[in-house]
């Protein structure tokens, strides 16, 4: 029951947070374009010298929001021939893809340790000599 009413509050909040969004947007552009439904997947505004500025929308998020509604193939399918390629006007939206994240420090620091470790064992002289190289090669930081 509590983790049922924790997820609606969690969507409730995201709810209020892209109407917010929306709203700020709505507030600080004259003319500006958004695609229909898609509000969740708002991520800004591009700003550009002497022109309008356009929304910007999440490529992921579009893609999560497509894929609610219809089958991930569908939903790929109609991503890129109803949305990617669609031009309307001037004020046409930026759809922006995200640079994929590397590593995060909490596991480069959990493989190094388990690295070090393997490093240490005389029990396995191949598998820490591998290990001893990989740190010295300085792969893992």
């Amino acid at each position: 029951m509590g983790l049922e009413r924790a997820r609606r509050s969690r969507a409730s909040n995201w709810r209020n947070a892209v109407n917010k969004r929306k709203k700020w947007i709505m507030q600080n552009t004259e003319n500006i374009a958004l695609f229909d439904g898609l509000d969740d997947a708002i991520v800004g505004i591009a700003s550009r010298p002497n022109l309008e500025s356009l929304a910007v929308y999440d490529m992921h998020r579009i893609m999560r929001i497509l894929e609610q509604q219809m089958d991930p193939e569908d939903a790929a399918e109609h991503f890129d021939a109803n949305i990617a390629c669609m031009y309307c006007g001037p004020l046409t939206p930026l759809i922006m893809a995200r640079y994929p994240a590397g590593p995060r420090s909490s596991e480069v620091s959990r493989l190094r340790a388990a690295l070090e470790q393997i490093a240490s064992n005389r029990d396995e002289p191949y598998a820490a000599d591998f290990a001893r190289d990989i740190l010295a090669r300085r792969e893992v930081r």
